[in-house]
């Protein structure tokens, strides 16, 4: 997802409800807070999304990509020669 910072608060607002409901990645990361917003009921979800301020927003999709980025990364066995 593609956030430049420039966008309105509405504009997130709408994004986060769109993105909780239909995630682009899906299931990858079942802790994402996108993922995890979209099992509430879309009346619950748009109260809350909407009584968020711009900050707040900002941060969810941060942590989205946090989120993304972790389940896209490739894991290493530890201590392979021990």
């Amino acid at each position: 997802m593609l956030i430049t910072g420039q966008e309105s608060l509405e504009e997130l607002q709408r994004l986060i409800i769109q993105y909780a409901q239909h995630c682009p990645v899906g299931e990858t990361c079942p802790t994402c807070p996108l993922h995890i917003l979209g099992t509430l009921s879309h009346a619950s979800l748009a109260t809350l999304v909407n009584s968020l301020p711009q900050p707040a927003c900002l941060d969810l999709f941060e942590m989205e990509r946090n989120c993304r980025a972790q389940s896209t990364a490739p894991s290493f066995p530890k201590n392979p020669g021990a």
